[in-house]
């Protein structure tokens, strides 16, 4: 999403249409999931943090206190416009900084390529949030080339992934068409194979456009859906239950172009309301992280990066207090989430946007059930076979088939024999 600061006015284009558009979408107001994935490991687990290493005057996020395996390189001051501002010089000291951390915390990097500089645009004088012209795609794609070649071949081993354009359904990011960003797709990943062959290449990450999603469909279908090795998508709604239906949207458009068998990175999440609806309370917090990661698993997603440790402007589900060190809900639902599900795995799903949902995983070869609500509550009777309950990050009690069960937006684990 766009670069939010205390000082940015508040635009949300592309959330606002992810919003508006996707309850438009829904299947009957559900979604399942059959488990498609394996065992959940840390690379699910996915974080942006934008001021690793601050602008003047900024001050430095400290690396987060909560683990995930994977760090994707958005907001971070690491685009192509900020790497080489003119033709002839280099500035990698951000980058280098931010992969020097991640490796110290184990964490595997993933880079967004892209932002042209203004000297290398088709567009100089357009405007754009990250530079004039930056959303433009080069005049000369040799510039583009070597860009990319020098950036892989510096970080060899050091960066594992890259994903080629933020966005780009967004003016604000992109504002060529979908085959020349196919085209640039394409040339990114034969230099990136040639540079560091173990590196992954990720497609450009569109947010769902609708039940057709036909721009996204124009770009894989140029052949850029087959050289890479990650279909990107983004998800942002105001639930994960809705956010889901359009993600279902985006994975037909992949079935129907022969793409189906690719993993799908969703290379940024996150949840607001709509101005004026108010926050999220402490408990939806914590409930709307454990829930986007569940269904996600779900449907065979492999990785899921969340959007961000420390935006304290834009995002609804905040993972930081203020200071961007404290731990806000979302940050200690996040926690409590990587603690519950790595090493798990999520053998079905059924989300629905209004009425129950749930999610059933098998961890150390016990099998349990979460149960929740995207709004409001709901009583239901305990399965038979439960042994007990416990709510998201509370204490375990023991219980029986057959009792009533009061399900809110935070989900509850009922523990089965």
């Amino acid at each position: 999403m766009p670069r939010r600061s205390r000082r940015a006015p508040l635009r949300l284009p592309g959330f606002l249409a992810a919003v508006l558009i996707l309850p438009l979408l829904l299947l009957n107001g559900c979604t399942s999931g059959s488990g498609s994935g394996g065992m959940i490991g840390s690379d699910f687990f996915g974080m942006h943090v934008h001021r690793l290493t601050p602008d003047q005057g900024t001050v430095a996020t400290p690396w987060p206190n909560a683990s995930f395996g994977s760090l994707r390189l958005w907001d971070s001051g690491t685009t192509w416009a900020k790497l080489q501002p003119t033709p002839t010089t280099w500035d990698f000291s951000k980058l280098d900084a931010q992969v020097d951390q991640a490796r110290q915390h184990g964490a595997s990097v993933l880079l967004v390529l892209g932002q042209t500089p203004t000297w290398a645009s088709a567009r100089p004088g357009q405007a754009s949030g990250y530079g004039a012209g930056a959303g433009a795609e080069p005049k000369d794609f040799l510039a583009w080339q070597r860009y990319v070649r020098t950036v892989v071949e510096r970080y060899r081993g050091r960066i594992s992934a890259y994903e080629v354009w933020n966005e780009p359904v967004e003016a604000r990011y992109y504002t060529g068409t979908p085959e020349t960003l196919g085209r640039l797709t394409k040339l990114a990943a034969a230099e990136i194979r040639r540079a560091d062959p173990a590196a992954k290449v990720v497609s450009a990450s569109p947010y769902a456009q609708g039940p057709n999603n036909t721009w996204l469909r124009r770009y894989l279908a140029t052949g850029a859906g087959s050289v890479v090795d990650a279909l990107g998508v983004h998800l942002y709604a105001q639930v994960p239950e809705v956010a889901l239906d359009g993600y279902a949207t985006m994975r037909r458009a992949f079935n129907d172009l022969g793409l189906g068998a690719k993993p799908v990175w969703v290379t940024e999440t996150g949840y607001r309301r709509n101005p004026g609806e108010g926050g999220y309370s402490d408990n939806a917090m914590r409930g709307i992280v454990l829930r986007s990661h569940l269904m996600l698993a779900a449907q065979g997603v492999a990785r899921v990066y969340w959007y961000a440790w420390d935006n304290q402007g834009w995002v609804g589900v905040k993972m930081t207090q203020p200071d961007s060190r404290a731990l806000a809900a979302g940050g200690v639902g996040y926690q409590q989430t990587v603690a519950a599900l790595t090493g798990a795995k999520v053998l079905s799903c059924h989300a629905a946007t209004t009425g129950l949902s749930s999610c059933t995983v098998s961890k150390n070869a016990k099998r349990s059930t979460y149960y929740w609500t995207s709004s409001g509550y709901r009583t239901m009777r305990l399965p038979a076979g439960t042994t007990g309950v416990q709510p998201f990050g509370g204490t375990w009690r023991p219980e029986w088939a057959g009792h009533n069960l009061l399900v809110t937006g935070l989900p509850v684990q009922v523990t089965l024999r």
